[in-house]
């Protein structure tokens, strides 16, 4: 499944059960250049979901870490999403925590 195909499938299926989503801050950690002309890149994401029903809300930072990339421009991106994906993903599991029964 495609990045965006996710982040539509998670932010749709939420707003039907009363969660909004918010980026609330994305920061470039570090941006290196590689002797070989790659780039390594870290970015961290702050992401809130906000439960209507309820009232009441979670922050939790995603952090996306790329390594060996051509282009600056695609490390930048490519980190980007990956933190967005990653702070959805930890603020859904304070809402939603995991079965210890599926733990393997």
């Amino acid at each position: 499944m495609a990045q965006e195909d996710f982040r539509t499938l998670v932010t749709r299926d939420c707003e039907r059960m009363g969660f909004k989503f918010e980026l609330l801050d994305v920061q470039v950690d570090y941006i290196d250049e590689n002797q070989n002309g790659t780039f390594n890149c870290c970015i961290s994401a702050l992401v809130k979901l906000y439960n209507r029903d309820a009232g009441n809300e979670h922050q939790d930072i995603g952090c996306g870490i790329v390594n060996n990339i051509a282009d600056r421009v695609t490390a930048l991106i490519s980190a980007r999403r990956k933190a967005i994906d990653d702070g959805v993903k930890r603020v859904m599991r304070q809402y939603f925590p995991e079965d210890p029964k599926k733990k393997k």
